[in-house]
């Protein structure tokens, strides 16, 4: 019993740091599936479409500091049965690095500043100038950097 105990107590730093680990890495998965029929395609009686549209992402966020972070997520998006050829490749991409970005922070009680490059999500102007919506199959990414610099009630981007 004795020795045991004594594996017990050799074991807490590696279990600590396994816990220390899951605290800055995180996991998740998002599957969505859709099932669309759209008729009378181009005001045409009887043009009718009927098909699947699926989306997987896996993604993978690494915060090993508050001032440092990493994003990373794949996508696979599928679309069964689209009978258009123009349909279907707006709604198909088999699989894609979709977003890849690292996140630098800097904040205090009056004011934040953060860069952020790499492959990203952008919304601009209420999303009617530029975005990213998320309401398609496959949707827009953009390679760049921004940075931000917010205080109060003010953000800007550059």
């Amino acid at each position: 019993m004795h020795m045991g105990a004594q594996e017990n107590t050799e074991n807490a730093p590696t279990k600590r740091k396994a816990k220390e680990f899951a605290k800055w890495i995180k996991a998740g998965i998002q599957i969505r599936g859709r099932l669309e029929g759209p008729a009378g395609i181009d005001y045409k009686p009887g043009n009718n479409d009927t098909y699947y549209l699926s989306r997987i992402r896996f993604d993978i966020s690494i915060t090993p500091k508050p001032y440092i972070g990493f994003f990373l997520q794949a996508q696979d998006s599928r679309s069964g049965g689209v009978e258009s050829p123009l349909r279907a490749a707006a709604a198909k991409n088999s699989f894609d690095l979709r977003l890849a970005y690292m996140e630098l922070k800097k904040a205090d009680k009056t004011y934040a500043f953060a860069l952020k490059a790499g492959r990203q999500e952008m919304n601009y102007g209420a999303r009617r100038l530029i975005a990213s919506p998320d309401w398609g199959n496959v949707n827009s990414t953009f390679d760049g950097a921004v940075l931000s610099f917010t205080r109060a009630h003010i953000k800007i981007d550059l």
